[in-house]
């Protein structure tokens, strides 16, 4: 079958709905999306050509939602999006043919300027599904310098675009914090030092002066100087920070653009609010940041080590302050994960907020342990612990007392039931973070079920217990389910309504070779639990989970109904799975140059097709026809039917 005779989405739609699935979304980063030949710089861009085609193409499989990654600027050698900056966007993701096609830009760029760019000593890309990713860094800098060159030059004759940007530095300089001052001043030393890392300034011989290190942090009695050398840097580098704002302008008329796409097409997007932070946010923000303690995973089930992200985080102290009469306010902190989730809720319809017990109870281990792992793996919960002998500074923030700790000698330290028992005004206490993203939210027009919490094997009590007041779901991974567990968190039947399910995500491998990676035993438990899910005739189940179990195509196909069945309302699907990828996107806890690489080839439609053919990539007529038939018995005739005409390719019989 090839993809452009595919039907349209009428019949999948009819599905979800009579299914009761209210959002089914396809989850892919900004340099996963494809490129079209003639733009690709070796890496993606939803603000692409090849990218707002995809738009299309995700439309027309039925996906009603796209889940964007982080879109934050990262270093050249860091592509993670999860290290990326808080606030500004990546220039990673400017898109040269579509700013040559925007009339408000005409002039700033031609397709002409792309050609000579990647003809410069530029190789395009040996392999058409990973990204080039130092490549696209310095084509896509240097794209910015020869679209603002020609803005500085062309700005009296083309007022339109000068008012543009006008208006939106008048916007950005108007926000809850002054984040647009403080990156345009990282952009101006950065460029002074050589070295966009800060911890390297004033460490070579006439780079920049030691005190631009904790610039927006001045030591005490160094405030004056601080602000004396930041007026002197934003006017003496006053073409690299306007370098800077103009980029950020530039991806804003993009994104609006792709706003205005996805909504003509009736896709929803939905962004990402990363627990972590860049090395220009800490140095940026670094005031708002605990100096002796970091953020990180706690020991896990997935993870048994746990993970030394290496993130500040926020200090409680920070969370409120006084104001001049002496009551309490929102504190630094607060206003600027405030000011993070508004401008976050100003260019999406939703939010995906990534480790949300980094908000809530975050696990924090010492900074000045050599040994990262030992330390994270020995850390506590910030603010559960009232009396550790090891953690005697974090008594100062602990929301609980001693007798609220689970007495069981065998509880560790950071089991979802550490705490036992909380007061309401305990609970109002822990979500004060947590609620102050909920509370923009809900001043952008946004419902609770917007916000996507991504709570995966570990849910403590106090997460919980601020979820649940908002009545907010968590993420279920099904590859992950123990069949042998009734009571586990990654099986579809122990989802509420308000979950989100999905077979994987970014950081697990591929359904395929996670299939075929398990054990025959495996395979045969999980086969069984599938029939029960999916074969209402219970003499029917044995022969189905055989079938299944002998054949990894049909037993993903089975893993991928199983997500419709709910209760879960919210289905996820990542590119990788849709595809059928072999290929991993991210490895936690690794550092490589295959790492956050994978994309979509340009030729994707046609990999596609070929894909369905061999019965490698998502099927959705025939994952939906099988979850259809699954509840005929409750949903009635309707549900029979569609499913017989899902089986057809979604045609009418006949």
């Amino acid at each position: 079958m090839n993809i452009r005779q595919m039907p349209d989405t009428r019949s999948i739609d009819a599905a979800l709905r009579l299914l009761g699935i209210r959002r089914f979304a396809l989850a892919i980063h900004d340099s996963c999306f494809p490129s079209t030949d003639e733009e690709d710089i070796g890496r993606g861009s939803p603000y692409s050509r090849g990218g707002l085609r995809f738009l299309r193409f995700a439309r027309s499989l039925g996906f009603n939602a796209i889940q964007l990654g982080p879109q934050g600027k990262t270093g050249r050698g860091d592509p993670s999006p999860y290290n990326s900056c808080i606030f500004s966007k990546s220039i990673l993701s400017l898109a040269a043919l579509t700013l040559a096609d925007e009339e408000v830009l005409r002039g700033l760029v031609s397709p002409g300027d792309l050609d000579q760019l990647l003809s410069r000593g530029n190789k395009r890309r040996d392999r058409a599904d990973r990204v080039g990713y130092a490549m696209a860094w310095d084509v896509s800098h240097r794209l910015l310098e020869i679209a603002h060159s020609r803005f500085r030059s062309l700005r009296g004759a083309n007022s339109d675009v000068a008012a543009a940007f006008q208006r939106f530095l008048t916007a950005q300089m108007s926000a809850r914090v002054d984040w647009f001052e403080r990156d345009g001043a990282y952009e101006a030393l950065a460029a002074i030092a050589g070295s966009d890392d800060w911890q390297l300034w004033g460490r070579q011989a006439g780079a920049t002066l030691p005190l631009d290190r904790r610039l927006y942090a001045p030591n005490r009695g160094e405030e004056e100087s601080s602000r004396r050398r930041l007026a002197h840097i934003l006017r003496e580098n006053e073409a690299a920070v306007e370098r800077f704002a103009f980029g950020q302008f530039l991806l804003h008329v993009q994104h609006e653009r792709l706003r205005a796409e996805a909504r003509n097409l009736g896709l929803l997007l939905f962004g990402d609010m990363h627990v972590g932070c860049s090395h220009r946010d800490w140095w940026s923000w670094r005031s708002l940041f605990l100096p002796d303690y970091l953020l990180g995973a706690p020991p896990s089930r997935t993870n048994p080590p746990g993970q030394p992200w290496g993130y500040p985080v926020l200090d409680p102290r920070k969370i409120h302050s006084r104001d001049p009469r002496g009551e309490i306010v929102p504190g630094s902190a607060l206003e600027f994960v405030r000011a993070r989730a508004e401008k976050l809720l100003a260019e999406f319809d939703g939010l995906r907020i990534d480790h949300p017990q980094g908000l809530v109870c975050p696990w924090v281990y010492r900074a000045d342990d050599p040994d990262s792992s030992r330390a994270v793996q020995n850390g506590a919960r910030l603010y559960s612990s009232p009396d550790l002998p090891d953690h005697p500074e974090l008594r100062q923030f602990s929301l609980v007392r001693p007798d609220q700790l689970n007495p069981d000698p065998h509880c560790t330290r950071y089991a979802d039931d550490q705490v036992v028992s909380l007061l309401p005004e305990q609970i109002d206490r822990f979500a004060v973070v947590l609620d102050a993203v909920l509370e923009a939210a809900k001043s952008a027009g946004r419902m609770p079920e917007d916000i996507l919490c991504e709570v995966l094997s570990t849910w403590p009590a106090p997460l919980k217990a601020v979820m649940k007041q908002w009545g907010m779901g968590r993420f279920c991974i099904t590859q992950k389910a123990d069949p042998r567990n009734p009571r586990d968190v990654y099986r579809a039947e122990n989802t509420s309504a308000a979950d989100w399910i999905m077979a994987g995500n970014h950081d697990t491998k591929p359904l395929r070779p996670a299939v075929e990676e398990k054990s025959p035993q495996e395979i045969a438990d999980r086969s069984r639990l599938l029939a029960q899910r999916l074969v209402p005739e219970i003499g029917q189940r044995h022969e189905f989970a055989a079938r299944i179990a002998a054949d990894p195509r049909l037993f993903c196909e089975a893993m991928f109904a199983e997500l419709f069945l709910g209760p879960a309302k919210n289905v996820s699907v990542f590119f990788a799975d849709l595809f059928g990828e072999r290929q991993t996107y991210n490895l936690p806890g690794t550092v490589g140059e295959d790492n956050w690489t994978l994309r979509i080839a340009a030729d994707y439609e046609e990999r596609y097709a070929r894909r369905l053919e061999r019965g490698e990539a998502l099927n959705l007529h025939r994952a939906l026809a099988l979850a259809l038939e699954a509840k005929a018995g409750i949903l009635g005739p309707d549900a029979a039917s569609l499913a017989r005409q899902l089986r057809n390719g979604g045609r009418e019989n006949g």
